[in-house]
Protein backbone atom coordinates (compact mmCIF):
# COMPACT_ATOMS: atom_id res chain seq x y z
CA UNK A 1 0.00 0.00 0.00
CA UNK A 2 2.76 2.24 1.01
CA UNK A 3 4.07 2.43 -2.77
CA UNK A 4 0.59 3.66 -3.99
CA UNK A 5 0.60 6.45 -1.44
CA UNK A 6 3.87 7.67 -2.56
CA UNK A 7 2.64 7.34 -6.52
CA UNK A 8 -0.38 9.57 -4.70
CA UNK A 9 1.85 11.90 -3.20
CA UNK A 10 4.17 12.71 -5.95
CA UNK A 11 1.07 12.83 -8.67
CA UNK A 12 -0.50 15.53 -6.38
CA UNK A 13 2.85 17.66 -5.95
CA UNK A 14 3.30 17.56 -9.95
CA UNK A 15 -0.25 18.70 -10.24
CA UNK A 16 -0.35 21.39 -8.32
CA UNK A 17 3.40 22.58 -8.89
CA UNK A 18 5.06 21.58 -5.58
CA UNK A 19 7.74 20.34 -7.77
CA UNK A 20 9.16 21.51 -10.74
CA UNK A 21 9.05 19.80 -14.27
CA UNK A 22 12.79 18.15 -15.06
CA UNK A 23 14.70 20.43 -17.14
CA UNK A 24 15.46 20.06 -20.93
CA UNK A 25 19.11 19.12 -20.95
CA UNK A 26 20.67 20.87 -24.22
CA UNK A 27 24.39 20.53 -24.89
CA UNK A 28 26.10 23.52 -26.27
CA UNK A 29 23.05 25.73 -26.58
CA UNK A 30 23.66 29.23 -26.54
CA UNK A 31 21.95 31.18 -23.62
CA UNK A 32 21.59 35.19 -22.66
CA UNK A 33 20.40 36.76 -19.89
CA UNK A 34 19.86 40.23 -18.28
CA UNK A 35 20.93 40.69 -14.15
CA UNK A 36 19.03 43.05 -12.69
CA UNK A 37 21.05 43.95 -9.38
CA UNK A 38 18.15 44.98 -6.49
CA UNK A 39 19.96 45.38 -3.43
CA UNK A 40 23.55 45.90 -1.72
CA UNK A 41 23.80 44.20 1.25
CA UNK A 42 27.25 46.09 2.31
CA UNK A 43 30.91 45.29 2.33
CA UNK A 44 33.43 43.66 4.76
CA UNK A 45 36.42 46.03 4.10
CA UNK A 46 37.00 48.95 1.94
CA UNK A 47 40.82 49.98 2.26
CA UNK A 48 43.16 52.71 -0.21
CA UNK A 49 46.89 52.50 -0.88
CA UNK A 50 49.05 55.16 -0.63
CA UNK A 51 48.40 55.42 -4.58
CA UNK A 52 44.99 55.79 -4.26
CA UNK A 53 44.56 52.61 -5.00
CA UNK A 54 40.46 51.12 -3.44
CA UNK A 55 40.00 47.91 -2.32
CA UNK A 56 36.66 46.91 -1.98
CA UNK A 57 36.30 43.51 -0.60
CA UNK A 58 32.96 40.97 -0.24
CA UNK A 59 30.29 43.41 -1.30
CA UNK A 60 26.79 41.40 -1.48
CA UNK A 61 24.69 42.36 -3.99
CA UNK A 62 20.83 40.37 -4.18
CA UNK A 63 19.09 40.30 -7.41
CA UNK A 64 17.00 38.74 -10.56
CA UNK A 65 17.92 37.75 -13.75
CA UNK A 66 15.76 37.45 -16.48
CA UNK A 67 16.20 34.83 -19.51
CA UNK A 68 13.97 33.37 -22.16
CA UNK A 69 16.01 29.86 -21.29
CA UNK A 70 13.80 29.39 -17.80
CA UNK A 71 16.92 27.10 -16.51
CA UNK A 72 18.55 30.71 -15.99
CA UNK A 73 15.78 32.93 -14.78
CA UNK A 74 15.75 33.29 -10.85
CA UNK A 75 16.78 35.33 -7.35
CA UNK A 76 20.77 35.98 -7.12
CA UNK A 77 23.61 36.65 -4.78
CA UNK A 78 26.76 38.35 -5.93
CA UNK A 79 29.78 38.57 -3.67
CA UNK A 80 32.13 40.93 -5.30
CA UNK A 81 35.67 42.47 -4.84
CA UNK A 82 36.98 45.49 -6.31
CA UNK A 83 40.15 46.99 -7.25
CA UNK A 84 39.74 50.60 -8.42
CA UNK A 85 42.55 52.47 -9.90
CA UNK A 86 43.41 56.14 -9.64
CA UNK A 87 42.96 56.43 -13.30
CA UNK A 88 39.16 55.04 -13.05
CA UNK A 89 40.00 51.73 -14.57
CA UNK A 90 39.84 48.55 -12.69
CA UNK A 91 38.98 44.95 -12.08
CA UNK A 92 35.99 43.29 -10.58
CA UNK A 93 35.66 39.28 -9.40
CA UNK A 94 33.81 37.60 -7.56
CA UNK A 95 31.14 34.59 -6.91
CA UNK A 96 27.52 34.53 -8.47
CA UNK A 97 25.20 32.43 -7.10
CA UNK A 98 21.27 31.80 -8.41
CA UNK A 99 18.46 29.79 -7.97
CA UNK A 100 16.16 29.00 -10.93
CA UNK A 101 12.65 30.34 -10.60
CA UNK A 102 11.57 27.15 -12.48
CA UNK A 103 13.62 24.64 -11.58
CA UNK A 104 14.73 23.11 -8.44
CA UNK A 105 18.27 24.10 -9.66
CA UNK A 106 21.33 26.39 -8.96
CA UNK A 107 24.48 27.91 -10.78
CA UNK A 108 27.58 28.94 -9.24
CA UNK A 109 29.60 30.89 -11.45
CA UNK A 110 33.26 32.74 -10.91
CA UNK A 111 33.38 35.96 -12.86
CA UNK A 112 36.57 38.61 -13.82
CA UNK A 113 34.86 41.79 -14.91
CA UNK A 114 37.87 44.29 -16.14
CA UNK A 115 36.24 48.02 -16.54
CA UNK A 116 37.26 51.49 -17.84
CA UNK A 117 35.86 54.95 -18.59
CA UNK A 118 34.79 53.04 -21.68
CA UNK A 119 32.80 50.44 -19.79
CA UNK A 120 33.26 46.84 -19.19
CA UNK A 121 33.62 43.28 -20.70
CA UNK A 122 34.70 40.64 -18.57
CA UNK A 123 33.93 36.62 -17.96
CA UNK A 124 32.08 34.35 -15.96
CA UNK A 125 32.26 30.26 -15.94
CA UNK A 126 30.80 28.21 -13.50
CA UNK A 127 28.37 24.64 -13.04
CA UNK A 128 25.18 23.61 -12.47
CA UNK A 129 23.92 22.00 -9.47
CA UNK A 130 20.92 19.97 -7.83
CA UNK A 131 18.48 20.03 -11.42
CA UNK A 132 21.66 20.98 -13.49
CA UNK A 133 24.03 18.54 -12.23
CA UNK A 134 27.18 18.10 -14.64
CA UNK A 135 25.76 21.29 -16.61
CA UNK A 136 28.44 23.65 -17.01
CA UNK A 137 27.66 27.68 -17.91
CA UNK A 138 30.24 30.03 -19.22
CA UNK A 139 30.17 33.53 -21.34
CA UNK A 140 30.91 37.15 -21.16
CA UNK A 141 29.46 39.65 -19.12
CA UNK A 142 29.02 43.22 -20.84
CA UNK A 143 26.28 45.87 -20.14
CA UNK A 144 23.07 44.87 -21.33
CA UNK A 145 21.78 46.93 -24.13
CA UNK A 146 17.73 48.14 -23.97
CA UNK A 147 17.13 45.50 -21.22
CA UNK A 148 13.83 46.03 -20.87
CA UNK A 149 11.71 46.86 -17.69
CA UNK A 150 13.30 45.83 -14.14
CA UNK A 151 11.59 43.89 -11.55
CA UNK A 152 13.63 45.93 -9.17
CA UNK A 153 12.96 49.47 -8.19
CA UNK A 154 15.65 51.37 -8.08
CA UNK A 155 17.57 48.81 -9.86
CA UNK A 156 21.37 49.51 -8.90
CA UNK A 157 22.93 47.75 -11.78
CA UNK A 158 21.94 45.89 -15.14
CA UNK A 159 24.04 43.72 -16.66
CA UNK A 160 23.85 41.09 -19.82
CA UNK A 161 25.61 36.70 -19.78
CA UNK A 162 25.92 35.96 -22.96
CA UNK A 163 27.35 32.47 -23.13
CA UNK A 164 26.73 28.62 -23.51
CA UNK A 165 25.74 25.58 -21.37
CA UNK A 166 27.31 22.84 -21.88
CA UNK A 167 27.32 18.96 -20.50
Amino acid sequence: MTGKIRLVFVAVAVATGLVAATPPVLADEEVSLVAYVCDDLGTEAVRVDADGTIHIRGQTLLGESESSDARLDGLFRRRTNVDLYPDGSGVAWGVHEQRSHTYNGTWKLGFRVPFDSDGFLGTGSGAGARAFAGLGLSGTIAPAVDPGPSPCNPVIEISEFTGVITD
